[in-house]
């Protein structure tokens, strides 16, 4: 069972802690964006609810609503760049000021950029071993 345990941890920090990055250009200024750790994953996710292109069909309705919907964008991107560091949620805020000055084509390369160094499968294995780690648990009682 330690084991189990260590091959979860090892999981869980490769994912998190990879050394895995990413350069953005936004706004002629260029960012390193490192892979989001879990927490800061759930903290874009905040903004990106705000997205709303219910109705939204065309590309000038899609050109139309941009500046609303391009600021939630922005903050998400932001969140990723500034991560989980000490005041966190202030530096994001700063910096989607920032972001507001960069293309549409800017934001969407860089959200994508962000989305693709969120590692899907690691998340998946870390938790098949966290539930056969807990039915292990649950057996010995």
């Amino acid at each position: 069972m330690t084991g189990m345990v260590n091959q979860a941890a090892g999981l869980v920090s490769g994912a998190i802690g990879d050394g895995v990055f990413k350069t953005v250009v936004l706004g002629g200024r260029a960012y390193t964006v490192y892979a989001p750790t879990i927490y800061v994953i759930a903290k874009m996710l905040r903004p990106l609810g705000g997205v709303d292109l219910d109705g939204v069909q065309t590309k000038p309705e899609v050109v139309k609503v941009m500046p609303v919907q391009g600021r939630w964008i922005a903050l998400a991107v932001a969140v990723a760049i500034t991560g989980d560091v000490r005041f966190a949620g202030v530096r994001a805020w700063w910096l989607h000021r920032r972001l507001l000055h960069a293309t549409p084509r800017e934001l969407f390369e860089a959200f994508r950029e962000v989305v693709g160094l969120i590692q899907a499968q690691d998340f998946f294995d870390c938790a098949t071993l966290a539930r056969e780690v807990a039915n292990q648990m649950a057996r010995r009682k």
